[in-house]
């Protein structure tokens, strides 16, 4: 600032020179005038400097300068943040320990339910096989009880037509001497147990048998003389049994009957035809091929009979 001042004065005395009467006594050469224009222009830079200067020793001042306590407490935030960025790296790593320690039991449970599906696979492979076996055994067992079924109905078949030949044989009394009356009646003595489908019901008890025409150890009536028949027959039943029968003319059903007492009632359905046969013609009471469950009853509470008369 010294030196400003210096040349401030310096310039001021210059001046006086070129413009006061000194100058013109002195006999000074005017080319100074261009030197103080010069010195006037250093004069306004050194005055804008010295502005210049003063703006900034003022912006000095003004910039306040941190205290101790200032860079104390940025301390310890800093502190306090890394303090907890540690805490945050520590948990992290625990969560990185804690997922390591699950993708590793993961893989232990992994390789144990794959040996687990292995070994399931493995017997549903046997099972399988094993169903196969059955199911082969099975197909097996159910082709050889239809070829004992076929043959145990064409032997029963062929026994009925022998015993029928041999009742056609056998002397059967004349119905003059009856006056040619053929009539029958009989019942069972016992119950039947259970009888499956197709079964020929034997009444075995007969009370009646004029003309000789009932043959009781087969249940079967054997047409002595062709002509019109009233044919009847009772079967008894009670409780969660039921069955449907038929009356059959050789291979023929000409009516049937039947019973389900639900366990309600014990009671018995009777049926009734009148019909036109031939002379040894088959008639026979058997259970129908569906509807049979349980037993047939005869007792003295209530029969399951069987009769037949001729007409004419």
């Amino acid at each position: 600032m010294q030196t400003v001042m210096f040349l401030f004065i310096l310039i001021q005395f210059l001046y006086f020179l070129v413009n006061g009467h000194v100058g013109e006594t002195l006999g000074i050469n005017t080319d100074l005038r261009a030197v103080m224009e010069k010195l006037e222009e250093l004069q306004t830079t050194v005055h804008l400097q010295s502005d210049r200067i003063s703006q900034l020793e003022k912006q000095n001042r003004n910039q306040e300068k941190p205290t101790a306590t200032d860079v104390h407490n940025s301390d310890n935030k800093q502190e306090e943040r890394i303090s907890n960025l540690e805490k945050q790296f520590l948990r992290l790593e625990k969560r990185l320990n804690k997922q390591s320690k699950d993708i590793l039991t993961v893989k232990t449970l992994e390789k144990t339910t794959t040996k687990k599906m292995s070994g399931l696979l493995s017997r549903q492979n046997v099972q399988e096989k094993l169903f196969k076996n059955l199911q082969d055994r099975f197909q097996n067992l159910i082709h050889s009880q239809e070829e004992k079924s076929f043959f145990a109905k064409a032997l029963t078949q062929r026994k009925e037509s022998l015993i029928r030949k041999e009742r056609l044989l056998a002397p059967v009394t004349t119905t003059a001497s009856l006056g040619n009356i053929v009539a029958f009646y009989a019942y069972l003595s016992k119950d039947v147990r259970s009888p499956g489908p197709n079964h020929i019901l034997t009444f075995d008890n007969v009370i009646t048998n004029t003309g000789n025409a009932y043959h009781s150890h087969a249940g079967t009536f054997i047409v002595p003389r062709s002509g019109l028949y009233v044919l009847t027959w009772t079967i008894r039943i009670y409780g969660a049994n039921y069955h449907s029968t038929e009356l059959m003319v050789n291979n023929n059903a000409v009516g049937s009957t039947y019973l389900i007492p639900a366990n309600i009632i014990d009671g018995s359905v009777t049926g009734t035809v009148v019909v036109h046969v031939d002379q040894g013609d088959d008639v026979l009471v058997r259970t129908r091929d569906s509807y049979n469950v349980g037993n047939i009853m005869s007792d003295l509470v209530g029969r399951s009979s069987f009769a037949g008369w001729s007409l004419a």
